[in-house]
């Protein structure tokens, strides 16, 4: 404390003493009124405050002082500092023989950072690029980064750094705020050595012609330098290779990845097969009337390309894949479909019922729409599973396309994702909700979460994909985009609903131009808390978070309603059954009945015809049931409230299918999250220590006892797998 500082106190309490002693001189007898004026109400820890007592009264009065942090003093004007942060309430009683009078202030104390920060990956090889994070507690607003090997980094709080050199690296991160600084260090291990070669996928069945395209996992100490053998007498060096196999039978595809210390090998197998056509189309039996168009849907299967030859046996034929034909005559009328490929022909019939039909007017209640058939779904990590979605007798697939994979420069085009994910729905006749970010740099400047600069840009990238997509699925809907509402998907960028709502608008006409029985449903929106009355937004551990409610109203005000066929919506159970009320303060909305909540705000938009579709939801496990302890991992210390056992996993599923079947009349698909993130080496974080605590694990119903070890860890299922498979659906 300066010596002006401590002068200034000292007068104060001098002041406050004369003041007192004066009043009794020469005042009449008076009951006390207590008084007094912090120098401060909001400080730091051991920041000192004077509290000037300007109590009056008559003498002797005798104070008492309650500082809220169970601590008092019976001073006149004392001199006070906290030593630990919150809020708290002084009382100051103030007693002479005539009675007594409390006064009270609230005080504010914040604290200095406490410092704590992580850094990615977690085995970290010389040359490579390593990200740090403060993960400090106390809001600190200035950081200096200590990276051990001469180099210091300022001014943020996530600086990335490259070790030229191995050893084990004393790493300092000094974060301040106004309340004063902290200091963590930890030693951070650089090592140099072999290549590890991963990829994937190792093993795949692919149609003739269907292009494949493998992810690069291999770690080691770069420059790494790959060649990959493809089996059928092609190579290449790229990263991350495509490649459509012309000749049937298994290829093995080899990657040699080869750096300063030497080579070694990785192997797996691309099985390529031809399928000649199987006809097939909806309906196979209708009925119309003289002038009116009859629009058929083609669901033949067989390796591409197929072409199509319709006679429609009135002598019209039709080489399209989805036709339409209006007859002009009475009758019955047969009706060939005859699908081609390079393997064989298949042929399929059906009728057509033409006839004159009576004027019959519905009778039409206001405000009635029929309800919605639920129906069954799973968010899928790898597509190896998908044999697992048939077994447990779901139809609807949630998937994830990359934008910037998809389009990694403007106007071209790389389906090999969506044609893997295509071939595998189509064979096991599942069902595809596709979700569509991760733009690619060129169209946002990052190639992060950001929303692109020019809506356009998505528009005309999901019109294509529409198109390249179009006739071969029995239903495909689209998810634009992921919780646009939290600023870590928006970019790190405010959440902003207007601007979400550009990109609905950009895409909608295109998909529905290029398929018109293509669904688009809206992001599903991250359950926040809260009502309508409340915030907008709010800071949570991973930044800004924008009210669900209003961010669909939001939406609305920026003219959103028509633009989506179902609202997306991810609401997680948390630590609540199936049934509790999203009205309970104690829950505050954070529940599965959320969705009610958002379906008001539809209601109260005249936009109750539009279903809601359910793009997640959920229920966490202990990682304890693994013999794991997590808490100090990743989110874990904001999840471990959430979690609940393996019995109570299986009630609120089965009993969040059940509840939404008997009282949501407007809900379409639900997708339960996650089939089997537990058990893909990808999703799962391999090859990180990380990978045994990602949290997506425990809301996984298949897991592997070591995810980032495949081959040789073969699935394993929760009891909740099973209690789904024998749910009546």
């Amino acid at each position: 404390m300066n010596t002006c500082h401590r002068l200034g106190i000292a007068l104060g309490a001098m002041l406050a003493l004369l003041a007192l002693t004066g009043l009794a001189l020469g005042a009449p007898t008076a009951d006390p009124d207590a008084r007094f004026t912090p120098s401060a109400t909001d400080v730091c820890v051991d920041w000192p405050i004077t509290l000037f007592n300007q109590s009056q009264g008559t003498t002797p009065i005798t104070f008492h002082w309650s500082f809220g942090d169970g601590r008092e003093s019976w001073g006149i004007s004392p001199v006070y500092s906290y030593t630990t942060a919150g809020t708290y309430t002084v009382v100051l009683t103030a007693t002479n023989a005539l009675g007594s009078d409390v006064a009270t202030a609230t005080i504010g104390v914040r604290p200095r950072p406490t410092v704590l920060f992580t850094y990615t990956p977690a085995l970290i090889y010389i040359n490579t690029v390593v990200q740090f994070q403060d993960q400090s507690a106390g809001e600190p607003t200035a950081w200096t980064w200590d990276l051990g090997d001469g180099t210091i980094i300022t001014g943020t709080p996530a600086p990335t750094h490259t070790f030229a050199a191995t050893g084990a690296f004393s790493v300092a991160l000094a974060a301040a705020n106004e309340c004063g600084p902290d200091v963590r260090t930890a030693l951070v291990p650089v090592v140099a050595g072999l290549p590890v070669p991963d990829f994937t996928p190792r093993a795949i069945t692919v149609d003739v012609g269907i292009t494949v395209c493998w992810t690069n996992h291999t770690v080691g100490t770069p420059p790494i330098a790959y060649e990959w053998g493809l089996g059928d007498g092609m190579t290449t060096t790229v990263t991350a290779p495509c490649h459509a196999y012309l000749i049937t039978g298994t290829h093995a595809v080899v990657l040699t990845a080869t750096n300063g210390y030497g080579t070694t090998i990785a192997t797996g197998t691309v099985t390529a097969i031809a399928r000649p056509p199987l006809a097939d189309f909806a309906p196979r039996h209708a009925s119309t009337g003289p002038g009116f168009a009859v629009t058929w849907a083609n669901h033949s299967t067989g390796t591409l390309p197929l072409a199509y030859t319709w006679e429609f046996g009135d002598g019209v034929t039709s080489t399209v894949s989805n036709p339409s034909h209006t007859y002009a005559l009475t009758g019955t009328w047969g009706l060939t479909l005859t699908a081609r490929n390079a393997y064989g022909t298949d042929v399929v019939t059906g009728t057509v019922r033409v006839e004159h039909h009576a004027l019959c007017l519905p009778l039409v209640l206001r405000d009635y729409s029929p309800p919605v058939q639920i129906e069954y779904g799973a968010n899928l990590a790898d597509l190896g599973n998908a044999d697992l979605m048939n077994d447990i007798g779901f139809t609807w697939v949630k998937g994830f396309l990359e934008w910037k994979r998809a389009e990694p420069s403007p106007g071209n085009y790389f389906w090999g994702d969506v044609d893997n994910v295509l071939a595998v729905c189509s064979a096991r006749d599942l069902k595809l909700l596709l979700r569509v970010d991760r733009p690619p740099a060129w169209a946002n400047g990052t190639g992060d979460t950001a929303p692109p600069y020019n809506a356009a840009d998505y528009g005309a990238f999901m019109g294509a994909l529409a198109v390249h997509c179009r006739g071969q699925l029995d239903g495909i809907a689209y998810e634009v985009w992921n919780e646009p509402n939290l600023e870590i998907e928006w970019g790190g960028q405010p959440p902003d609903p207007a601007r979400y709502t550009r990109l609905l608008k950009a895409a909608y006409p295109r998909v529905k131009a290029a398929d018109p029985d293509a669904r688009i449903v809206t992001a599903g929106l991250a359950t926040t808390g809260g009502t309508l009355t409340g915030n907008k937004l709010t800071t949570t551990a991973k930044g800004m978070a924008y009210n669900d409610l209003h961010y669909i109203q939001a939406m609305y005000n920026a003219g959103a309603k028509g633009y989506f066929d179902a609202l997306g919506s991810p609401p997680y159970g948390f630590a609540y059954a199936p049934a509790h009320s999203p009205t309970d303060p104690a829950v505050n909305g954070l529940c599965f009945r959320r969705a009610e909540q958002q379906r008001a705000v539809m209601v109260a938009n005249d936009d109750s015809d539009t279903p809601i579709w359910l793009t997640e939801f959920g229920w966490l496990l202990d990682p304890a049931i693994d013999g794991l302890n997590c808490s100090g991992w990743g989110s874990w210390p904001s999840r471990e409230w959430q979690i609940v056992n393996p019995q109570t996993q299986v009630t609120y599923l089965v009993d969040a299918y059940a509840y939404a079947n008997q009282h949501w009349p407007w809900m379409g698909v639900m997708c339960m999250f996650n089939l089997d993130f537990g058990a893909d080496y990808y999703q799962a974080g391999c090859p990180s220590a990380w990978a045994m605590c990602n949290e997506m694990r425990y809301y996984s119903l298949v897991y592997r006892a070591s995810p980032c070890d495949p081959g040789n860890s073969p699935r394993q299922f929760r009891p909740a797998y099973w209690a789904l498979k024998a749910m009546p659906k």
